[in-house]
């Protein structure tokens, strides 16, 4: 070290041209330097230039190594192989037996599905870093002639180029060109290769429209050998991820698996319609039990002339018939109430007309009484035929019949060719005619009663 010393200290004051003690010892000890040099054999030069040649190839291993370490290709087997060793392990928890079946059955899917997310986490850094920096337009030059853009652009972090045409009008063409220095450009996940050891995208799309393969000639496919990891597993041996190959196998998986949930939905949809149905089948015959009641108590009330009934609607087949079932019982309940109601406001007119029953026999009675023509037809029939509501006007047709001597010699005679004694009636007061006890049956109701008759057998 003091050696050292001396020989800065003497070169320093050898320069400036003093003549120290440690000016001499530099002095002698560059002679003695020279007078080794010339005793060096060839030998000696060879070696020390194989020394510095190992010595230089072992730096640029290093920086290559270093390059490899830090790149897209080196990071991700990194990444890949930590995160499989780890998968590789046997499990403190794991008997040794499923241990060896795990490894004998799940390698290949486990180093597939770590070599997919190990590429897949890289390339959204490698898109993260594209959107952030754009991309860097190199040439945009348009032909009139052609009506085309001759356009290549590169990506600012890596130097590959890509390039295309595009078409576009010349009337468009002057404001496309001012606005496309920043365009907006999409990558997808699958779409990318190895150039050397970068990741890069094959395709590049820009405005959601314009498509730009890569045109780099050495691309490759991205792919990883296992045994490059240098990782004990025996079903692993000569395996090779390819992360194309293992994308489209995914993308089947996933496609095989949604067909497969798309199937049981729809048998579960199957099923639960099958229960639905019985479950609205046994709800259903409820409801028509309920209905059917219903109406049996609406038909046997005589004041029920029109015959209402509550139409049936069946429950159909949803999630939900127990609710159906509630409310079709409730709008059940609900019209049985309102044509009971309706038939309830028939009864009591008509009760109301039948509190006038001697005053109403009485007309009817007379009215084929000799000597009281002016009573019997003008009164009964206005009576009669003034009452608009049907039931109303049946009933006092019922009560003209069976107390009207004439009407009702006749019903008793004929009454059998007629439906009922509203079509009696209406076939008998046909001519407007009706006349006394001594008066003769008048021709169009005769018209009526042979035509009757003659149904009547013809039937027979």
């Amino acid at each position: 070290m003091q050696c050292g010393r001396v020989l800065i200290d003497g070169t320093e004051d050898y320069l400036q041209g003093r003549n120290t003690k440690k000016a001499q010892a530099v002095v002698w000890y560059s002679n003695e330097l020279e007078k080794a040099e010339k005793l060096k054999t060839s030998e000696d030069f060879r070696r020390e230039k194989a020394e510095k040649e190992k010595e230089e190839k072992e730096l640029k291993e290093r920086q290559q190594q270093e390059a490899y370490k830090s790149s897209d290709v080196g990071r991700i087997e990194k990444n890949i192989k930590e995160a499989f060793e780890e998968w590789n392990k046997k499990g403190e928890f794991e008997k040794q037996a499923d241990y060896e079946e795990r490894l004998k059955t799940q390698s290949q899917e486990a180093f597939s599905r770590i070599c997919m997310e190990k590429v897949k986490s890289r390339i959204k850094y490698k898109k993260d870093e594209l959107y952030g920096g754009g991309i860097k337009v190199e040439s945009l030059v348009y032909n009139a002639d052609s009506e085309s853009f001759s356009v290549s652009f590169k990506i600012p972090y890596e130097g590959t180029k890509w390039q295309s045409l595009i078409n576009i009008p010349i009337a468009q063409a002057e404001d496309f060109k001012r606005e496309f220095y920043d365009p907006d450009c999409e990558v997808g996940d699958y779409n990318w290769c190895f150039v050397g050891n970068t990741l890069y995208p094959t395709l590049v799309t820009i405005y959601s429209e314009y498509k730009f393969p890569l045109l780099e000639k050495k691309q490759t496919e991205i792919t990883f050998s296992f045994d490059d990891f240098g990782i004990a597993n025996p079903y692993l041996k000569g395996f090779v991820c390819n992360y194309s190959t293992a994308v489209k196998q995914a993308e089947k998986q996933q496609a095989e698996e949604k067909e497969k949930q798309e199937r049981l939905a729809e048998e579960q949809a199957k099923e639960r319609m099958r229960l639905d149905s019985l479950e609205c089948k046994k709800y259903n015959q409820k409801l028509d039990s309920i209905v059917r009641n219903y109406n049996q108590k609406l038909l046997q009330n005589e004041y029920n002339l029109k015959k209402q009934q509550i139409k049936i609607v069946p429950i159909e087949y949803e999630n939900s018939c127990e609710n159906k079932f509630t409310t079709a019982i409730e709008n059940a309940e609900t019209e049985y109430n309102e044509i009971s109601k309706q038939i309830e406001q028939y009864k009591n007119t008509i009760e109301n007309f039948t509190k006038q029953e001697n005053l109403v026999n009485y007309v009817f009675r007379t009215c084929g009484s000799a000597g009281r023509a002016s009573d019997s037809p003008t009164y009964q029939l206005s009576f009669i035929n003034t009452t608009k509501e049907t039931i109303l006007r049946e009933k006092l047709i019922e009560i003209a019949v069976d107390t009207n001597r004439q009407l009702n010699k006749e019903w008793v005679k004929n009454g059998q060719y007629f439906n009922n004694k509203t079509d009696f009636y209406e076939s008998y007061i046909s001519s407007n005619c009706l006349g006394h006890a001594n008066t003769s049956l008048n021709e169009n109701y005769k018209i009526i009663l042979k035509q009757k008759i003659k149904n009547t057998v013809q039937t027979k």
